[in-house]
């Protein structure tokens, strides 16, 4: 049941971003966290661990000199986890932000 509230929109596009070298994030508001990456490991069973996710779950945390405004901190702290993991250089003008509303 839970996979069915993937969107074959970003069941496409996951799997061909991660394929190309481009790092994808899930970050939100919510605090539901663990159900997110359960939907994940579903839906993306071989590059699930590859998405860092931030929401409001307490379990990391930004102490960067960015923006703490909105979901800045979030998305600061999902390029440092994927600089560091896989070694992608992120900036401003090679982001792209897809809301999934």
């Amino acid at each position: 049941k839970l996979l069915g509230h993937l969107r074959p929109f970003f069941a496409a596009l996951v799997p061909l971003a991660i394929s190309e070298g481009i790092g994808v994030a899930v970050v939100t508001y919510s605090p539901q966290v663990k159900l997110i990456r359960d939907m994940l490991a579903l839906g993306f069973p071989d590059i699930h661990s590859q998405i860092p996710i931030r929401g409001e779950d307490g379990s990391w945390q930004y102490n960067g000199g960015g923006s703490q405004q909105g979901k800045q901190r979030h998305m600061a702290s999902a390029v440092e986890e994927l600089t560091h993991t896989r070694g992608l250089k992120i900036t401003r003008s090679s982001t792209l932000l897809i809301d999934d509303e």
